[in-house]
């Protein structure tokens, strides 16, 4: 929970250290916004409502021909259909052409009455400027401005942008579809949507009706093949029943059923008599060979007139078959006959199963350009961008930008130092030492706030002792001089004895920063030429001593890591409070370890969003090496004045700038 609050609070540091270009990018987002917005012109909207009915009014209870299906799907589809209708080629071919709009498009018309505000006018004339300067730049890079068409066919793009203007939509669970149309003229755009709409109702009811006469046209060929049809199987029906004599077929089939059991009845009784008589006769016997010959012609009477009735039953199934056919065909063709006569009186009746509820008016009021939304989602885009882009510039660049990049190394971080102008600089005698003559001002306040933190940092167990501090930067440019230079200055108005020590012999520029040029100075001293006293230089200020060198020596860290040194220190450390030596660039030369190795105590410069972060893990490490201490860190040349992350900079900046 605590890691959570501590991003959070970065997070919000961010925001508020870059506060003023949070502010510069809203104010350009709202600037664009405002600019679009005037240069603009007005767009109306004129929109016409439909009725899609899965079906027409059924006026005269008589079913359409052209029909959908009833369920959800089926109507979707059926919407979805009508509403490609709406946008497709040939309808706005069609109003294109109609409406002569190849020569009215370009008509515009800002508003309904006359509109001679300020912002019109200036819209108008950023415009026009604007079109200038696109038609000559075109000129300028070769390409040519587009030349008026004077011809009466339609170009394919014009065509395009103005389908792309036609707005189709579907109201939710309802049966309308809403038609749109948006246009700087709004007289126009109302006069387009109601010719979309009248056009679009008028081909639905085109299609019905032709739907209807082409039903009607194939109804009555289908009705001349039925009566053909029909008549042709009336007719082999007549014929077949002429041929089989079976105009009276009931009579024939009774005739036949009661000879066949006439004839079984005569049968059974013969072969009774067969049975008696041969009880008593012999087979030869007159009566026994009359009995037989009896029974032996019935029987073939019998099997006679059953296949003449088996016959007669086939010849009345096929009978029966041609009729069902004439039935069938009789009843199919009253069917279509019914039909034809519901067409006829559909196609003249004209229903429409899709009609206008509401038609388009003229707009008073643009839809757009919406300036107000713009201007509040430019503002809302400028703060979150803004926001956005400092907090991932903060988080990914890999530069020394804020205290944590210190603190995450166990190195405690005294402050910030902001970027010194060389104006400011030039106003004061001794240049790097701003201090001198400057008691008041941020400036002044951030070096008195560094003052205090290394006073701080001294070692509790020897508050008494002389701090020695040794001041060195990551590479040359840094600023480690002039910081070194003020907070000496700083800390001897403070009643403390301080001296600055020169040992960066390669670079000497102290000498110069306080505008004193003795003729020896620590090399000399160091080689044996000359006393400790004659080279120590009072500044100014009673409390600020200065000990600069004057000759660069062939071997300057020789000289720093020899006896003499080590014992010039002691004898400084018991005549000054305070000691800061201004060492050259770690990453330069060896120099600032060998003296870090002697003084112990040591405070780097690092440059805002120039120093390398992963050099101070390599700084820590030598330092360790040579067992000294790093007891704070200072990030200086913070330019922008946003973005610098004092807690305490807001306090003066009404006060003294």
């Amino acid at each position: 929970l605590q890691e959570k609050e501590n991003e959070i609070k970065k997070y919000l540091s961010i925001l508020q250290r870059s506060r003023v270009f949070i502010l510069v990018i809203t104010t350009v987002c709202v600037s664009m916004a405002v600019f679009i917005s005037i240069i603009l012109p007005n767009k109306y909207r004129a929109s016409s409502v439909l009725l899609v009915d899965t079906e027409s009014d059924n006026v005269v209870n008589v079913a359409d021909v052209v029909s959908m299906g009833s369920d959800y799907w089926s109507y979707k589809e059926y919407l979805k259909t009508q509403i490609e209708i709406v946008k497709s080629r040939d309808l706005a071919l069609e109003i294109y052409k109609g409406l002569d709009l190849k020569n009215r498009i370009d008509q515009r018309k800002y508003d309904v009455k006359n509109d001679d505000s300020l912002r019109s006018f200036a819209g108008k004339f950023l415009r026009n400027k604007l079109n200038n300067l696109i038609v000559s730049f075109k000129t300028y890079i070769g390409k040519a401005p587009p030349v008026k068409d004077n011809s009466s066919e339609i170009s394919s793009d014009a065509l395009s942008a103005f389908r792309s203007n036609i707005k189709v939509e579907h109201k939710r669970d309802t049966r309308l579809i809403v038609i749109s149309y948006e246009h700087e003229n709004p007289v126009l755009a109302a006069e387009i949507v109601n010719a979309i709409t009248n056009a679009f109702v008028y081909k639905n009811l085109e299609r019905r009706i032709k739907a209807a006469k082409d039903a009607r046209v194939w109804l009555l060929n289908e009705i001349d093949r039925l009566y053909f049809s029909l008549n042709k199987k009336e007719l082999n029906l007549q014929e077949f029943r002429k041929n089989n004599d079976l105009i009276s077929a009931d009579e024939r089939r009774e005739i036949l059923d009661r000879t066949l059991f006439d004839l079984n009845q005569k049968l059974n009784d013969a072969q009774s008599r067969l049975a008696e008589y041969s009880k008593k006769y012999r087979e030869k016997h007159p009566k026994m060979q009359q009995t037989m010959e009896l029974v032996s012609k019935l029987n073939s009477l019998i099997k006679g007139t059953r296949n003449e009735a088996i016959s007669f039953e086939e010849k009345l199934i096929k009978f029966n078959e041609l009729t069902r056919e004439v039935d069938v065909t009789n009843k199919l063709l009253e069917n279509i006959l019914a039909r034809e006569k519901e067409t006829l009186i559909t196609g003249s009746i004209q229903t429409n199963n899709i009609s206008v509820v509401e038609t388009a008016f003229v707009p008073e009021r643009p839809v757009k350009p919406r300036r107000t939304i713009n201007v509040l989602l430019s503002i809302i885009l400028g703060i979150i961008g803004g926001s956005l882009w400092c907090i991932m510039y903060e988080v990914l660049k890999k530069y020394i930008h804020s205290s944590e990049d210190f603190v995450n190394y166990d190195i405690p971080f005294l402050g910030y130092v902001p970027y010194i102008k060389k104006t400011i600089l030039q106003r004061s005698t001794y240049r790097d030492s701003y201090l001198l003559f400057n008691h008041k001002g941020i400036i002044s306040e951030i070096f008195n706030n560094l003052r205090t933190s290394v006073l701080l940092s001294s070692d509790e167990n020897e508050p008494k002792k002389c701090k020695s501090i040794v001041f060195t930067s990551f590479f040359p440019g840094e600023g480690k001089t002039l910081i070194c230079c003020n907070l000496a200055v700083a800390l001897a108005k403070f009643n403390f004895k301080t001296l600055i020590l020169e040992t960066d012999m390669r670079r000497s520029r102290i000498g110069h920063i306080f505008n004193v040029s003795p003729e020896q100075g620590l090399s000399d001293y160091l080689l044996g030429r000359v006393a400790l006293d004659k080279i120590i230089v009072p500044s100014p200020l009673k409390q600020l001593d200065i000990l600069v060198n004057v000759k660069a020596p062939q071997q300057p860290s020789e000289l720093l890591g020899g006896e003499v040194f080590k014992n010039m220190i002691k004898e400084l450390e018991s005549r000054y409070d305070i000691i800061l030596f201004d060492a050259p660039p770690v990453f330069a030369v060896t120099d600032p370890i060998i003296l870090a190795s002697i003084v112990k105590q040591v405070i780097v410069v690092a440059k805002y969003n120039s120093t390398p972060q992963n050099l101070i893990s390599v700084l820590k490490e030598r330092m360790d090496v040579a067992r000294a201490k790093i007891i704070g860190g200072i990030i200086n040349q913070v330019r922008s004045y946003h973005s610098q992350p004092s807690d305490y900079s807001a306090y003066y900046e009404n006060d003294y700038y």
